[in-house]
């Protein structure tokens, strides 16, 4: 089973091997989410969607934005993808709902080098910020700067490219993901400087498309089942949790590195009001800045792409919802 998921891993859609009985194919749009959503490498390994009755088939895509498009075009089932992509869903009314919480990573920095002469964001005042424009990255810089009082140009890059960019100083700092600050922190070697940012969370949150719960509400909650003894799993045992993580990602990530991240990751499949807290605040930041104009970003409306029955169904005490 570890091999067919390095197979993932490397770009290639997996079934897992289904067994004698009739299992319930979920299709699951995954990406680089080895350490944003381990519950779901657990939940594999350990047998748990197995004996749910469930056989995921994860469809790879290269973002999480990517994953939630074709759930909306009917393509998944589920998807695992930060909040952010919900949130627009949300204020464009796409007929999509959130079943669970999976992390928060709270160690979001921004990448510098001694080049810039920054040591904290007063340092960036007037140079120039890389980063992907329009995701939740953007929204995390914007509301540090606001806060800091500091103005700083904002360029738009693409993740792969925000590295060489800094490297070659064409920018002065860059704002990623966290699956991409391993890859920044060995593109750059000894020139690698992080500076503080807030405590934004960024939020890992596994979504159903509204045919999919309407068709298979059971098979949605097995799901969330299996999920939730992989959480457990993961808290009894974080190291035996990080071995299959390790295993499964083969050479994209080391077992010290896993080890040395684990801390920054809060694991709880759950659903609370934390979760509509953020999405009130950045649907406010994405209404004013354009990108959808006709919705009130308020708690209630993303209160409605909640979906928490399912979670209920198999461990009620981790939704606390207003």
């Amino acid at each position: 089973m570890l091999h067919t998921l390095r197979v993932l891993l490397l770009g290639l859609p997996l079934v897992l091997a289904a067994p004698a009985f009739a299992q319930k194919v979920v299709t699951v749009g995954w990406g680089s989410y080895a350490m944003d959503a381990p519950q779901f490498l657990v939940a594999s390994e350990k047998g748990y969607f197995k004996e749910a009755g469930i056989e995921p088939k994860f469809i790879p895509f290269q973002s999480g934005r990517e994953g939630f498009e074709a759930l909306i075009g009917g393509q998944l089932d589920v998807n695992v993808m930060a909040e952010f992509p919900a949130v627009v869903g949300t204020m464009r009314k796409q007929p999509f709902s959130v079943l669970a919480v999976l992390s928060r990573y709270a160690a979001n920095r921004l990448i510098t080098t001694p080049a810039s002469g920054a040591s904290d964001l007063a340092g960036l005042s007037g140079k120039t910020i890389g980063l992907p424009l329009g995701t939740n990255v953007q929204f995390m810089v914007d509301e540090d700067l606001k806060r800091a009082g500091v103005k700083a140009q904002i360029v738009n890059l693409t993740p792969p490219d925000l590295p060489p960019a800094l490297l070659r100083g064409d920018v002065d700092a860059i704002a990623t993901f966290p699956n991409a600050f391993g890859g920044a922190r060995r593109i750059l070697g000894e020139r690698y400087r992080e500076l503080p940012v807030s405590p934004y969370a960024t939020t890992f949150v596994v979504a159903a498309s509204r045919e999919f719960l309407a068709k298979d509400a059971a098979v949605a909650t097995k799901l969330l089942g299996a999920l939730t003894r992989a959480d457990a799993f993961m808290s009894s045992d974080p190291a035996g949790a990080q071995d299959i993580v390790a295993k499964t990602a083969g050479k994209t990530l080391t077992l010290e590195a896993i080890r040395a991240g684990w801390g920054h990751y809060h694991y709880d499949v759950a659903l609370d009001g934390g979760l509509l807290d953020l999405m009130a605040r950045e649907g406010a930041w994405i209404r004013e800045r354009g990108i959808v104009r006709d919705a009130d970003p308020s708690a209630a409306l993303f209160r409605s792409s909640v979906a928490d029955a399912p979670l209920k169904g198999v461990a009620p005490a981790k939704v606390t919802l207003p």
